[in-house]
C-alpha cells in the first residue's frame, strides 16, 4: 500500500497525471483579459457621464482658493435650444406631398407648375426665403412629416428649408442649416 501512495505522488510531482484539486489558472485569465478588453474597447460614455464640477487644489496651500460665490462650471458647448420655426409636410396616395404648412401658414403650390410636387417646393422655397427675412438671427427649422411621405419628398423639403438658388446669379444662400425631423400621426 505505501507503494502505490508512493507511486501516485511521485507521478502527480513529474507531471505525468494531475490531481483532482488542481485548477488552469492560464484560460481563465485570458478570458478575464479578454473581457476586460471587450469593454474597454466597446464602452462609449455619454457627455453628461464625463462632466461633474469638482474643485482641484490650488497652488501649495491644496485648498485653499480664492473666495467665489459662483459653483457652478460652464462648458463650452452652446445650449442647444428647440426651434419654434416648423414645417409640416404630409403625404397623400403613395407617399406622393400632399400639403406643406410653415407655421400656421398652409403653402398653395405655384400655378404655373402642371406637377403638384414642384409648385409646392417652389413655393416653399419662396415661403423660406421670406422667413428667413423676418428671423434673421434664427438658424434651426424643425421639419414634421407623416411616417408615408417618400423619403425622396422629405428630401426635396430639407432641401429647400436649408439653403435657397439665386435663380439668376446661381448663388446659393444658407437659409436654415440646422434641422431637425419629426414625425405627424395622420
Amino acid at each position: 500500500m505505501r507503494r502505490r501512495r508512493h507511486r501516485v505522488s511521485h507521478e502527480s510531482a513529474s507531471g505525468g497525471e494531475f490531481s483532482s484539486t488542481s485548477v488552469f489558472v492560464t484560460p481563465m485569465l485570458d478570458m478575464a483579459f479578454q473581457i476586460l478588453a471587450f469593454f474597454v474597447f466597446t464602452y462609449s460614455p455619454a457627455a453628461l457621464e464625463g462632466q461633474f464640477p469638482i474643485a482641484l487644489a490650488q497652488g501649495e496651500t491644496a485648498g485653499e482658493k480664492e473666495n467665489k460665490t459662483d459653483d457652478k462650471v460652464a462648458t463650452d458647448q452652446p445650449t442647444e435650444l428647440k426651434s419654434t420655426l416648423f414645417i409640416e409636410a404630409r403625404a397623400r396616395e403613395k407617399g406622393r406631398l400632399a400639403s406643406l404648412k410653415v407655421g400656421t401658414n398652409n403653402i398653395e403650390p405655384d400655378a404655373n407648375e402642371t406637377d403638384r410636387t414642384e409648385g409646392l417646393i417652389k413655393a416653399l422655397g419662396k415661403a423660406m426665403i421670406e422667413l428667413k427675412k423676418t428671423n434673421p438671427s434664427e438658424d434651426r427649422i424643425t421639419i414634421k412629416g407623416t411616417p408615408t411621405l417618400r423619403w425622396e419628398e422629405m428630401m426635396r423639403v430639407i432641401d429647400t428649408a436649408r439653403r435657397s438658388v439665386d435663380s439668376k446669379t446661381n448663388e446659393r444662400r444658407d437659409l436654415f442649416p440646422r434641422i431637425s425631423l419629426g414625425a405627424i400621426d395622420q
